[in-house]
């Protein structure tokens, strides 16, 4: 897709194609969270995002979320989950 947008960037000015290649970008990664955010551990990650949102990202206040979330991902890889 970025062939198709370097293209008609040559074409059009490019100024319009490199913003909309940072918005897909964007999109991008919001979908790679969102599929990372399955699985077992999956509402345990939620619940420290969430927490870290709330507490602009202080994450002393959230090593109860994190520690839960350590644990999980301990007993899943050990087979705890299936």
């Amino acid at each position: 897709m970025k062939a198709v947008g370097a293209v008609s960037g040559m074409m059009g000015g490019g100024g319009d194609d490199e913003q909309g290649a940072e918005q897909q970008q964007g999109g991008q990664q919001q979908q790679q969270q969102q599929s990372q955010m399955s699985g077992p551990c999956a509402d345990n990650q939620q619940q420290l995002y969430d927490c870290l949102g709330t507490n602009s990202g202080n994450a002393q206040a959230c090593q109860y979320y994190f520690d839960a979330l350590t644990q999980c991902n301990q007993t899943s890889q050990q087979g705890g989950f299936q």
